[in-house]
């Protein structure tokens, strides 16, 4: 899964309105109080809270970035193109076919090529193996 960080709209436009409210505020301030908050003053508390915004955004646990989650699409393949391995399947009394593409002149997936616990699905189940799956119902802890 991949995941792409966007800026939205919505972040946008609240930037620009926090950028001219404090740019509002910090003209009121001057004009009220002309000889304590002078224009050097302003400009430098203007830089501290724009700072101070930009620090919080990255902190923030709630990014206002526009988060876009692409899944990978996963297709099965046909059956004469499929691993032929059995696999634990929940709720299925005889396991489950494999899902995985098989691989070039193999009957099995790459995991399967390796290592096959449970036997192929097309063969029938051994009795030790149909005992687990009726016992079990899953994957045995």
């Amino acid at each position: 899964m991949t995941t792409k960080l966007i800026p939205s709209i919505e972040y946008i436009f609240q930037t620009s309105i926090i950028h001219t409210k404090i740019d509002e505020l910090l003209e009121a301030i001057n004009s009220n109080y002309p000889t304590d908050f002078t224009l050097k003053k302003m400009e430098y508390t203007k830089k501290i809270l724009l700072d101070n915004l930009k620090f919080t955004r990255q902190c923030s646990k709630t990014p206002k970035e526009l988060i876009i989650n692409t899944k990978r699409k996963i297709t099965i393949p046909n059956n004469s193109n499929r691993c032929i391995a059995r696999i634990w399947k929940k709720h299925n009394k005889n396991g489950a076919r494999c899902t995985r593409k098989k691989q070039h002149e193999c009957n099995y997936c790459g995991i399967h090529k390796k290592n096959n616990p449970h036997g192929d699905f097309n063969k029938p189940i051994s009795d030790i193996q149909q005992i687990n799956f009726d016992k079990y119902g899953s994957k045995p802890t």
